[in-house]
């Protein structure tokens, strides 16, 4: 019935969407496990990339209240906390990219 299928694909819709999905999950087979990207790398991504976006906002806003109220401002109540992530996100948030490229990279070395 697949050979069949295949052949007439043009004609019937219903054989042409089990061809394509056939193929798809042909393809997906033949993709080693290791080649998929695993968990940790998409946490490790996302959180850099989140924690860096939010130290550049916390940075920002940290020299425009400086600028528009004066740096006395930023040592009471919520800003002392801006201050403090825009401070520490950058460090961390290159730390994890740095983490993820070594085991991006130990995993490709090991592919090979």
């Amino acid at each position: 019935m697949l050979k069949n299928c295949m052949v007439s694909f043009t004609s019937n819709d219903v054989c042409f969407t089990f061809a394509r999905e056939y193929h798809a999950r042909r393809r997906l087979e033949k993709m080693s496990d290791q080649q998929k990207p695993w968990v940790i790398e998409k946490i490790l991504a996302y959180s850099s990339i989140s924690i860096i976006v939010i130290a550049v906002i916390s940075y920002i806003t940290t020299l425009i209240v400086a600028m528009a109220a004066g740096s006395e401002v930023l040592a009471e109540g919520l800003w002392q906390v801006v201050t403090f992530i825009a401070y520490v996100g950058l460090p961390v948030g290159f730390a994890l990219l740095i983490t993820l490229l070594i085991i991006n990279f130990s995993r490709r070395g090991r592919e090979k």
